[in-house]
């Protein structure tokens, strides 16, 4: 049985526990326990990064209760019900005022899970829908949406937008609520010493999963004609995933392999980030980009995929350059104009380092806070959770 001392105002859910998605969650967790907002955490560990687990740990510490359960990566009838089930069973013991589900995966089984619970509302952030995925993923949020979801958050305008063409939920159950960091945070793991050496070169950067949503052959494909042009450019890829093996083929067959660096994962990516001339993101597809954010924090001129969640974060011409989502050459000529121009490179950074500071952690978390008391009550964030009736 789980002792309870304080029920929570929300009970936050994921399947994702890395990437940006974790930044996301870590972060708005931390900005809404500094309103007085109450919290539980429910988590699949599977996937979790270190990044997951110092965060983990910085909650609890707060006193932030967290309870691990089995969610699957893919669908599966069977093990998606029993890990609504197991959902059921702590929301019952739980009982909070709000459910906050975040991901495709946790909003699938958490709505399940919260069917027949009267009283308790539920707000679901997909951080980019599944319904890229295809068209059954796609029928699967529509169901869910008009069965159980109270609001649907997007964390970007842009993926708002986006989201109203999908329809998932009627347009008053739809909001835009834009993350937001602590600079400083970011500022002071650059300063630390770099991971790893790396040639006194110009120097092209990515960070993020070796995935088809991030891309990186694209960006492998530019980068030969990059090197045409800038001879001695080098480029890193700050991350591991499953095109890994795929990616290590390209440039070999690209005959680049002393021009690339794919470092895995790493602790802190940020003095290498710091370092670099540009920030490439050649995404698909993005919710927000937390990466691009960083990477303008930090002065960095960045270069992204035309694409949900970059669309808001890069004006471009003024603090970056957006270009043609999968568009190779447009990608080539864009890098390879910021690297032969040093005064535009600065320029471009420094206007995007003024503009990240209008995503704040805390205009994140006071607006997450004012979509629960729209759908909880306008007491939420006092320690006061009135129970409610589970049929």
């Amino acid at each position: 049985m789980i002792e309870l001392p304080n029920r929570p105002d929300v009970v936050h859910v994921t399947r994702s526990t890395n990437a940006g998605v974790r930044r996301h969650l870590v972060d708005l967790m931390l900005g809404l326990h500094d309103l007085g907002v109450r919290q539980s955490l429910v988590y699949a560990p599977d996937d979790a990064d270190q990044g997951f687990w110092d965060g983990l740990a910085r909650m609890q510490a707060l006193g932030i209760s967290a309870y691990s359960i089995s969610m699957p990566r893919r669908l599966s009838a069977r093990h998606d019900f029993a890990a609504a089930r197991e959902l059921r069973r702590l929301l019952r013991i739980l009982r909070p005022r709000v459910l906050h589900l975040h991901s495709s995966k946790a909003g699938g089984i958490g709505r399940l899970a919260s069917l027949g619970i009267a009283g308790l509302p539920v707000v679901y952030s997909p951080h980019a829908s599944a319904a890229h995925l295809g068209r059954v993923y796609a029928d699967i949020e529509r169901v869910l949406g008009r069965l159980h979801t109270d609001r649907l958050v997007a964390v970007s305008t842009s993926e708002r937008s986006e989201l109203a063409r999908l329809a998932f939920v009627a347009p008053q159950r739809l909001v835009a609520v834009e993350c937001g960091i602590e600079p400083e945070e970011v500022r002071r793991a650059a300063a630390a010493p770099s991971p790893l050496a790396l040639p006194d070169r110009p120097l092209v950067a990515a960070v993020g999963r070796l995935s088809e949503q991030k891309n990186p052959l694209l960006l492998v494909r530019a980068a030969e004609s990059i090197a045409r042009q800038i001879p001695d450019a080098h480029f890193v890829w700050i991350g591991d995933g499953d095109l890994r093996p795929e990616v290590d083929r390209a440039i070999a067959k690209a005959g680049l392999q002393e021009r690339w660096t794919i470092t895995g994962w790493l602790a802190n990516p940020y003095p290498i980030l710091s370092r670099a001339n540009v920030f490439v993101l050649p995404s698909r597809y993005e919710s927000f980009g937390y990466v691009t954010l960083e990477a303008m924090v930090l002065g960095r001129p960045v270069i992204a995929s035309n694409v949900a969640g970059s669309r808001d974060l890069v004006v471009n011409g003024e603090t970056g350059l957006l270009v043609r989502e999968g568009d190779v050459d447009a990608l080539a000529d864009a890098v390879t104009e910021v690297l032969r121009d040093p005064s535009k490179a600065a320029r471009l950074g420094t206007a995007g380092s003024a503009r990240s500071s209008l995503f704040s952690r805390e205009h994140m978390s006071r607006r997450m806070l004012d979509v629960y008391r729209q759908v909880g009550g306008p007491s939420m964030g006092i320690p006061s959770v009135p129970p409610y009736e589970v049929m």
